[in-house]
């Protein structure tokens, strides 16, 4: 391939988060946009036809993998191998449902051609077209695969949290502090939705210290955040009370405010998604017909998410940048 008269295209690697299979909290993955655009998502529309024709659109499209799988694949494993994994299954498996890309280095460029998924093999992928990178803007963008996978363990390994929403009014609330992990069950009865957003607004202008009680049928929490003397960390700490003669359990980390608020907005970001609204939350599964005398909470409330310190949720979270804010 000829090297000269070619525009060049610009490869941004951006630092996201990802829950593989059955996991609980999300680990550190990475985004690949080009030219500004977010090739997952362009590759996701591409496989859709495909997917549909087979009679499984949900079939279409692949998950983002960690910082240190895709530095193998682009540092690495490209100068032996015929092609490379960019892309890989929901699963955390990368071959269990791959997208690969043939790499060729030239003097002064580097480019990805023959986007293929050897499970599809019929699958066209020949309007992705091929990409022209610089060489030099492309290995310092590889290369900070480096820096994101050391600033996904501090962002996801130390304190996480995530929501997996259940049948019949209950929402399990996954918490990792340090190296202990946690689950309170949550009911629409006794939301604490309000409450943990409250905190998260008075840790994010600043606030010394923060309590919530959570109180679930017999099962209770306290949750608390107390600022350190330099007021950028946090002692965070979660205290259960279990009903009748069973011992308490305590559970506590230290993190900085900046990542305590990131942790909190990925989890929201993941319930917007999924599409529950703690402000229409009660008992019934999605389709229940109300009776006369049972009110549908969706046509006396307004949306949880139209609160104004959710403005972020319309926009890709990796916008919401922790490490800017450490590192000034």
């Amino acid at each position: 391939m000829s090297e000269h008269n070619i525009a060049r295209d610009v490869l941004e690697l951006r630092l996201t988060g990802y829950r593989y299979g059955p996991d609980s909290f999300p680990m550190a993955a990475v985004e690949i946009y080009i030219n500004g655009e977010n090739f997952r998502e362009k590759v996701c529309k591409q496989e859709l036809p495909f997917a549909k024709r087979e009679g499984h659109p949900e079939i279409a499209g692949h998950a983002p993998i960690t910082p240190m799988d895709l530095y193998q694949s682009l540092h690495n494993a490209y100068a032996e191998e015929e092609c490379v994994s960019i892309f890989g299954c929901g699963c955390g498996v990368i071959d269990c449902w791959p997208l690969d890309v043939a790499i060729e280095v030239g003097k002064n460029v580097v480019t990805w051609y023959g986007f293929n998924m050897y499970h599809r093999k019929k699958w066209d992928y020949s309007d992705l077209g091929n990409f022209v990178f610089c060489k030099q803007q492309y290995w310092s963008e590889v290369d900070k695969l480096l820096e994101l996978e050391e600033q996904g363990k501090i962002l996801f390994e130390n304190f996480a949290i995530s929501f997996d929403v259940e049948k019949n009014g209950w929402v399990k609330m996954n918490l990792r502090l340090s190296d202990n992990r946690c689950c309170l069950r949550l009911s629409y009865l006794y939301s604490p939705f309000d409450d943990i957003l409250k905190m998260i607004k008075n840790i994010e202008n600043g606030s010394m210290a923060e309590e919530i009680c959570i109180d679930e049928e017999g099962v209770g929490a306290t949750f608390s955040v107390q600022s350190t003397s330099n007021n950028l960390e946090l002692d965070i700490s979660v205290d259960v009370h279990n009903a009748g003669d069973m011992p308490d359990d305590h559970y506590k980390c230290r993190t900085t405010r900046e990542i305590f608020i990131y942790a909190f907005r990925w989890a929201f970001m993941e319930l917007e998604d999924e599409g529950f609204d703690p402000n229409y939350w009660d008992q019934h599964d999605e389709g229940y017909e109300y009776g006369e005398d049972e009110t549908n909470p969706r046509e006396t409330n307004t949306s949880f998410w139209e609160e104004p310190w959710f403005d972020y949720l319309q926009n890709d979270i990796v916008d919401y940048n922790p490490f800017q804010i450490l590192h000034t």
